[in-house]
């Protein structure tokens, strides 16, 4: 289920916002389209990760280098 995690407790929401489950997925694409509505580069989910840092973490490389020239910007 996008947007929340699995626990021994049940599923507990991530914070994710599109921009990160984009990140997550490396779609350049929809990135921009994101980020062209004003989406937030900065924003952290529930683990303090931007959409930056999932990207790293996926090794979406081409991502990562999107988002870090959006970054310097």
């Amino acid at each position: 289920m996008p947007g929340f995690r699995r626990s021994r407790r049940g599923l507990w929401p991530t914070h994710r916002t599109a921009l990160h489950c984009a990140a997550a997925t490396g779609d350049l694409g929809c990135c921009e389209s994101i980020i062209q509505n004003i989406a937030d580069v900065f924003s952290l989910d529930g683990r303090q990760c931007s959409p930056l840092d999932i990207a790293c973490l996926g090794n979406q490389v081409p991502a990562v280098e999107h988002f870090s020239d959006k970054m310097d910007r």
